[in-house]
């Protein structure tokens, strides 16, 4: 199966559970992500679905994800994909990005600034693909 990310730009952290479900086990759940977010001080952990409601892809289906340097937030599904050897990555380096970029106003100014105010750290790697984006295998 290919997965084509070369054209998405965002993706939506509720969605990382989906994508990477329908291609691992229903068990064990495996902790896909966490992400700190530093205004609220707290931490939200993503895992894998025991249920879906299409057909599950498992780990025997052959997986293939095409990336380019274009991609932001959909990276994440690949990253985590990678981390878990269950696909090849193809194409270029993903341009990395952030999880949730806030409005932060200046002083008693009419500038903002925008900020990283979300941080991903995968369980697996303790790392995260923000600064240097997911490398491709091929």
């Amino acid at each position: 199966m290919k997965l084509d990310f070369r054209s998405a730009v965002s993706g939506e952290l509720s969605g990382i559970p989906y994508i990477v479900s329908y291609f691992t086990v229903s068990e064990p759940l495996i902790h896909i992500d966490s992400m700190y977010d530093h205004p609220s001080d707290t931490t939200t952990e993503l895992w894998s679905m025991p249920t879906l409601l299409g057909k599950r892809y498992g780990t025997y289906t052959p997986l293939i994800i095409l990336t380019s340097n274009n991609n932001l937030g959909i990276e994440e599904d690949a990253y985590c994909l990678k981390n878990l050897k269950r696909t090849t990555i193809v194409g270029k380096n993903a341009a990395g990005g952030t999880v949730k970029i806030d409005k932060i106003k200046v002083g008693d100014t009419d500038f903002y600034v925008s900020v990283p105010v979300t941080k991903s750290v995968k369980p697996i790697t303790g790392k995260s693909w923000e600064i240097n984006g997911v490398a491709p295998d091929v």
